[in-house]
């Protein structure tokens, strides 16, 4: 059923038909892909909103990182780091420290900024930043992921993706701000461009997505009912993808916000405890490997 939705939606878009299009979402729809945003919350939040930054704060990147790092070393993990290239300077070590550990680099943009208000110059620009910064650490770049999911699926933005080396759009279909396609696996979305979605489905029954690859998600329900409801999705799809931050995988105590950003520490809460034990109990489920991995490419 899966396989006849995408094939259908692959037709539609002008992409390979009937066989050709089954043959395609064949081949992709396997993998157990780990993919983490490096971001600091109270940046990344400023930058989307196009507020300021509270004056005299400084991003505390480096302690996630590394702390990140060291989970996934125990769990035997492997993931795609998409990398808000903003912090890399006066940080190398960190993101050399990434490669060496088997992981893969991704572009999450140089700043992060919502890209529908973004020309088409501007978000060539912010992209092309990225790239410049992050082939300092791994000579080929072939992910994207947009701040806040706000890339519209669009030919014009796509295109501008291909130009710069990308073969592939990672996105999610949970809060769709870009007209994200609904996919259980990798799909072509334009030309060489693949599109590799969030894993996502919907309550039994009902229109309601439950975004079942995203790590605050999991954090905020009951854990027996997530693994549940894990163990259902890899029983019936070859493909799952997990997504989350630094700031959720590192679990770093509360503390230190500005008082002019409140909802801070409360949702710095929900999504920063530490939660080891989950990502245990998901890992002891799933052999989780970069992106690149399952789509067969090399990243040099």
């Amino acid at each position: 059923e899966v396989m006849a939705s995408q094939s259908k939606m692959l037709e539609q878009r002008g992409e390979p038909k009937g066989a050709e299009a089954d043959a395609h979402v064949r081949a992709n729809m396997h993998g157990r892909v780990l993919s983490i945003d490096v971001d600091d919350q109270v940046v990344a939040a400023s930058q989307l909103r196009g507020r300021p930054l509270p004056r005299g704060y400084a991003p505390r990147l480096r302690r996630d990182i590394e702390r990140t790092l060291e989970i996934l070393s125990g769990l035997g993990s492997r993931a795609t780091f998409f990398v808000n290239a903003q912090y890399c300077d006066g940080r190398d070590d960190l993101f050399e420290r990434i490669i060496a550990q088997g992981h893969v680099l991704a572009s999450h943009g140089f700043e992060h900024r919502d890209v529908r208000s973004l020309s088409l110059t501007q978000f060539r620009d912010d992209v092309s930043r990225s790239l410049t910064t992050l082939t300092r650490y791994q000579r080929q770049i072939l992910g994207y992921r947009p701040p806040g999911f706000t890339m519209p699926y669009r030919t014009q933005h796509f295109r501008i993706l291909e130009d710069l080396g990308f073969t592939y759009v990672s996105s999610g279909a949970g809060l769709n701000r870009g007209g994200v396609p609904d996919a259980a696996g990798p799909v072509p979305i334009h030309g060489g461009l693949q599109h590799v979605p969030i894993s996502t489905t919907r309550v039994p029954g009902t229109p309601v997505k439950y975004p079942i690859g995203y790590c605050v998600v999991s954090r905020l329900l009951p854990q027996s009912f997530y693994l549940r409801s894990v163990d259902r999705w890899l029983r019936h799809q070859r493909f799952f993808h997990y997504y989350a931050h630094t700031f959720e995988i590192s679990g770093l105590e509360v503390g230190g916000y500005p008082r002019t950003w409140a909802p801070i520490p409360v949702l710095y809460r929900l999504r920063c405890r530490d939660r080891e034990d989950l990502y245990r109990a998901i890992a002891d489920r799933v052999r989780f490997t970069p992106i690149e991995a399952a789509l067969a490419v090399e990243t040099g």
